[in-house]
């Protein structure tokens, strides 16, 4: 558990990095000598805010990340709230994977550190894709969680139907759903978290078109895609999973055996918890487990490096 007296004095910080001439914006906390560097993406509709929402602070990843050693960078993905600027209409996953390798290795450049990743949703699908292509081996390892790998055929057929209104309408985004339907879908039992945070909107905002359409391409393919990845992962299914098909009594079998190639694979079942598991009462709790399957990593890669 992250020392109380060491949480208190963690600062989070608004900042705004230049990755090509694409502005990023984003918050981060930084410990003076950091261990290692998190960098964290959120899934869609939402921004950096999601990591360490002002409603829930006690719950935050930067302030548990920070207190622990890591320097955390929370960002607004590429295309999406305080990083819209430079592609209001959004991006594709591949256009993101870009900037976020490119804002990496310019962090790199900084400061050397060890590289994880952990990623919610679609931010989380995106976090696979990143440890799937040959630049992944910059990562160190990844933690995911809330990542969809099927729909119900009313789920699929609503988004679809979305997805076609939208694109006839000439509009970059699909409409926001309403605030029941949201709660339903990323959120447990009323006692699972604090209405607080489910009242409080600025955090939210409209899912570009662009990421469903590569959401409808990620679930014909994520086989593969698994199928490459060659860091260690950490995969987390939420209890009260509804924002997709999860099969708890499969799901975590068939991932593990489609992440072949990786060293390292970890699945867990976060009680307590629905898809917006960051957002539960049980928040800390799965990023405290995230942080220390990382520092895992960094013990395990220390201790190869001096053999």
């Amino acid at each position: 558990m992250a020392d109380i007296a060491a949480t208190k004095m963690v600062v989070v910080d608004d900042v705004t990095f230049d990755v090509n001439g694409f502005s990023v914006a984003g918050l981060r906390a930084r410990p003076a000598n950091p261990i290692g560097r998190v960098l964290a993406l959120h899934g869609g509709g939402y921004d950096a805010r999601y990591w360490h929402h002002p409603a829930s602070p006690h719950t935050s990843l930067l302030v548990c990340g920070a207190a622990l050693g890591f320097d955390v960078i929370a960002l607004d993905r590429p295309g999406m709230a305080g990083s819209a600027g430079s592609a209001p209409e959004g991006l594709p996953f591949s256009r993101q994977i870009d900037i976020v390798f490119d804002l990496a290795a310019i962090l790199q450049r900084d400061q050397p550190l060890p590289v994880f990743v952990i990623g919610h949703s679609l931010g989380g699908m995106m976090t696979l894709l990143l440890a799937a292509e040959n630049r992944g081996k910059l990562i160190a390892a990844v933690d995911v969680a809330g990542v969809p790998l099927a729909f119900s055929p009313e789920q699929d057929s609503g988004m679809r139907m979305a997805l076609a209104a939208a694109k006839t309408a000439g509009e970059s985004h699909l409409a926001a759903s309403p605030p029941d339907i949201r709660e339903a879908m990323f959120y447990g039992p009323p006692d699972a978290f604090d209405p607080k945070v489910v009242a409080w909107g600025p955090t939210e905002h409209t899912v570009p078109v662009a990421e469903i359409d590569d959401l409808m391409v990620w679930l014909a393919t994520f086989p593969d895609t698994l199928s490459r990845i060659r860091v260690p992962v950490q995969w987390t299914f939420a209890a009260y999973e509804a924002s997709s098909v999860v099969r708890l009594e499969s799901d975590p079998q068939r991932v593990t055996s489609l992440l072949e190639q990786s060293p390292t694979i970890r699945t867990a079942l976060q009680e307590g918890s629905g898809h917006n598991i960051s957002l539960h009462y049980v928040g800390r709790a799965y990023h405290m487990r995230a942080l220390a399957f990382f520092e895992e990593v960094l013990t395990k890669n220390r201790r190869n490096t001096s053999d």
